[in-house]
């Protein structure tokens, strides 16, 4: 499965305040206490809200702005760029480039080459690749709310973070601990994805209006 390549930029510390007067001082943590680990479970926990498959994202880049709507109960999802529109509700897709303007063309899925933006599956719901970002991170700091550290990007296989480099990223988690915004700094500058609506969606139905068959001259152009 295509998925969604993402990125990463800054830091902040927790620090617990009292109240006025005499206020108990803030407490070292314990020996042993591995705050990395806790930082950590709660990125895994951000990752794993994305499996529930409602959701919607925009990952914006130097090169380009993708953004998405994701529905898995009804196995549907769109995906619009700056250039194409993808809709896809099982079995079929239709894409629409901004070059063709209103016209969408129906798929046939079994032209399509493995590996391209139009073999976009839905058998993982994590679209973005965060799991895969998640899992390539070091050197956590900050608190479960606000996570700062460095993410190899030679390990992501996320269509849009294929750096060999350790970016610094910055993660910030909502209220209920799924990610709100993961913003990395690559060396062509900042990779920013939003996540947003989670449970919210509805399913996404075949495209109204004019609707071709997609030639072979456009296969040849979208699995390049």
């Amino acid at each position: 499965m295509t998925t969604l390549r993402v990125a990463v930029a800054v830091a902040a510390l927790a620090t617990l305040l009292g109240g006025c007067g005499d206020s108990p001082r803030p407490t070292a943590p314990a020996p042993g206490y591995d705050q990395s680990a806790e930082l950590r479970d709660a990125l895994g926990t951000a990752a794993e809200a994305l499996q529930a498959g409602n959701y919607t994202f925009v990952v914006a880049s130097p090169a380009r702005t993708t953004e998405g709507i994701v529905h898995l109960p009804s196995e549907s999802a769109r995906i619009t760029t700056d250039a194409v529109e993808l809709v896809i509700a099982e079995p079929n897709r239709w894409v629409r480039r901004s070059a063709d303007g209103p016209t969408w063309y129906l798929v046939d899925s079994s032209r399509v080459r493995p590996g391209s933006d139009l073999a976009l599956e839905l058998t993982d719901p994590d679209l973005v690749g965060l799991d895969t970002i998640v899992a390539a991170t070091t050197g956590l700091t900050g608190d479960p709310k606000t996570i700062t550290g460095t993410v190899d990007g030679a390990r992501t296989q996320s269509a849009y973070l294929n750096f060999p480099a350790a970016l610094p990223f910055t993660a910030n988690l909502d209220g209920n601990g799924r990610l709100a915004e993961l913003d990395i700094e690559t060396p062509a500058g900042r990779w920013v994805l939003t996540v947003s609506g989670y449970g919210e969606q509805k399913s996404q139905t075949a495209p109204t209006g004019k609707i071709r068959n997609l030639p072979s001259s456009g296969y040849a152009r979208l699995n390049g």
